[in-house]
């Protein structure tokens, strides 16, 4: 059925663009060949018997074939019918001058000729027209914040059924429909339009088929020569003069990706609080009769990011073995930090639900939307091309959960200001262990209402272990290292944090001092317990009953001191030289929720050693 389903594509577009004659026999008018976008007519023929006219494709190449029949004036075609009906993709479409023709082959293609017979017909012929809305609206129109007088919009180009996108809809879109034929893909992944075959997919809905054939006819003949804007309705002149305001070929404000449709960026006068609206004009820079309805309106992103991973090579998340430096090869995504737990694989992981929307291109650059105001776990998914833990090269025709890689940030968003711009600059640098393996080194910059811990951190592989660098001596090996088995930046122990103060309602008490002696000290999994604790007050020291269970984090400074120092400035320690016995100051909070029945639980800000009397 799905053979025969191409077949009546052909038959159906041609009544949809008219096809009237009179049945009777019609004088002797010539028709001829010529090509379709420039494409050789090798191995085409056409032969002609009054109004009977049949064209002839020989031995197909992948490309498949292509050409326009050039008809008299008066004249369009009717009655289309194919030799070949299941191994060739086809397609007829009335254009002004008569109709273009293009057959492909697919995978079961013997390399047999194919013809096409037709009648020709009186009846009108077809004109172009400029883009619809409906196949040309910019999902991801945004504007952001520039500076005081001037915005940034930003989109990507679309036209669907241009699936060579080269910028116009005609028969040559047969190729890369063909070559995809048959082919299904996750059209709801955040990186869905980081995919070349979401471009493919003209119907949406996640399989390369035949009616991603249809939005060929439906759209023919339509291209986008560049965009018109517009402020609170009114046009928007380009700052250089030209027309429309920005143009496809403007290689400043256009950039041309490889798979994937134009990435459109330009700095205009204006404030992000107007109503912006977007409109594609065709080659010829004209909107059409409905160009006020055809206009697509801006949105302004919550948070905008620029995300720079550096230090390895990784594999193209859509062909493994691909090395085209203009494909995709990581992704954003965000979610709640209450849907992970530590037994969670990263197959289970990816499929956790996104919150918001986030528009994430290959030059690292995102835009997210609808994002709440509180916590979140901000993802940035790869796959290595080596083994992080080992260093050693992968390879891989196919990628499987096993191969990708997360990179995450907690992040807390207050409430933006009006006109104050809320980004993130994101770098994570891979450099490699001289143990073995990779270090990812980490570093943040934030602008407006979005609250990260910006201290640096760092991720061992080859230990499964994470340390911040809190600054007390520049030192990585001063740093508890606290577990991180899946490597995504936030310890296990850190994690278990935020849960805490999520299921505790953030009920807690800060700054209590207390002290005690090592009893136990499990670095890795941020957790010590003290005997002979005491809390100690203004008042004096109230012992605590029984042995006390401390957890820590990454964010837990540790130091040393002397008898009687002040544990607030005291010296560089390497946590992994405490031992049974020592004698520490701590600095805690303490969640608290009797309302809900929960045990109290104590997590320690600074843990620092008291050095024995000499």
């Amino acid at each position: 059925m799905r053979y025969w389903g191409i077949t009546l594509v052909g038959i159906l577009l041609l009544s949809i663009y008219g096809c009237a004659g009179n049945g009777g026999s019609l004088p002797d008018r010539q028709v001829s060949l010529r090509p379709v976008e420039n494409l050789p007519l090798d191995g085409i023929s056409v032969s002609q018997s009054g109004d009977q006219i049949a064209l002839s494709f020989q031995q197909l190449p992948e490309r498949g074939r292509f050409a326009s029949l050039v008809v008299p004036d008066g004249f369009t075609i009717s009655d289309v019918t194919w030799s070949e009906e299941e191994s060739t993709l086809h397609l007829a479409v009335p254009v002004a001058t008569g109709a273009d023709f293009g057959i492909v082959p697919l995978s079961s293609y013997s390399g047999a000729e194919i013809t096409a017979s037709l009648s020709l017909v009186e009846g009108a012929k077809q004109t172009s027209q400029p883009p619809a809305l409906r196949f040309s609206k910019a999902e991801d129109f945004t504007i952001s914040y520039q500076d005081e007088i001037h915005i940034v919009a930003e989109w990507t180009e679309a036209n669907i059924g241009d699936y060579d996108l080269n910028g116009i809809v005609t028969v040559a879109d047969l190729t890369p429909l063909g070559r995809n034929y048959g082919i299904e893909y996750n059209i709801n992944a955040t990186n869905a339009p980081q995919n070349p075959l979401y471009w493919i997919d003209g119907s949406r809905d996640g399989f390369i088929g035949i009616y991603d054939l249809t939005m060929i006819g439906q759209n023919y003949g339509s291209s986008v020569g560049g965009y018109m804007l517009y402020a609170e309705g009114k046009q928007v002149d380009d700052p250089q003069g030209y027309w429309p305001t920005c143009q496809r070929i403007d290689t400043g404000r256009v950039t041309m990706r490889d798979g994937l449709p134009p990435y459109y960026r330009i700095v205009l006068p204006g404030h992000i609080t107007e109503d912006w609206e977007l409109a594609p004009v065709d080659f010829n820079y004209g909107l059409g009769e409905d160009s006020e309805d055809n206009r697509s309106a801006g949105r302004t992103p919550t948070v905008t990011i620029n995300l720079e991973l550096e230090g390895i090579p990784l594999f193209d998340q859509f062909y493994a073995h691909s090395d085209q430096s203009d494909n995709p090869f990581e992704y954003l995504r965000v979610i709640d930090p209450a849907d992970i737990v530590d037994s969670m694989q990263i197959d289970e992981r990816l499929e956790i639900q996104p919150i918001g929307q986030v528009y994430f291109n290959s030059n690292g650059q995102a835009r997210l939307f609808n994002v709440p105001i509180g916590e979140m776990l901000l993802e940035v998914v790869y796959a290595p091309a080596v083994d992080l833990a080992t260093g050693a090269a992968k390879s891989a025709s196919m990628l499987s959960p096993a191969d990708y890689q997360i990179s995450a940030l907690l992040i807390n968003l207050n409430t933006p200001v009006e006109g104050v711009p809320t980004g993130l600059d994101w770098t994570i640098n891979m450099v490699e262990n001289p143990e073995g393996g990779y270090f990812a080194t980490q570093t943040l910059n934030t602008t407006g209402s979005l609250m990260v811990d910006k201290t640096p951190t760092r991720v061992d592989y080859r230990t499964g272990t994470i340390s911040r660098l809190s600054g007390m001596s520049g030192d990585y090996n001063y740093e508890a290292a606290l577990g991180d088995s899946d490597g995504d930046g936030v310890s296990e122990a850190r994690l278990a944090q935020e849960l805490d103060l999520d299921l505790y309602q953030a009920i807690w008490t800060l700054g209590k001092k207390y002290i005690g002696t090592i009893n136990s000290f499990d670095e890795t999994a941020g957790e010590l317990i003290l005997v002979d604790a005491a809390e100690v007050t203004t008042g004096g020291e109230t012992p605590i009953a029984g042995d006390l269970l401390i957890y820590f984090s990454e964010l837990t400074t540790f130091g040393e001191i002397e008898v009687g120092g002040d544990y607030n400035n005291s010296n560089a320690l390497d946590p992994s030289s405490l031992a049974v016995g020592d004698d520490l100051v701590l600095g805690v909070y303490i969640l608290n929720n009797e309302d809900l029945d929960l045990p109290t639980k104590y997590w320690a800000n600074v843990i620092v050693r008291q050095l024995p009397e000499s």
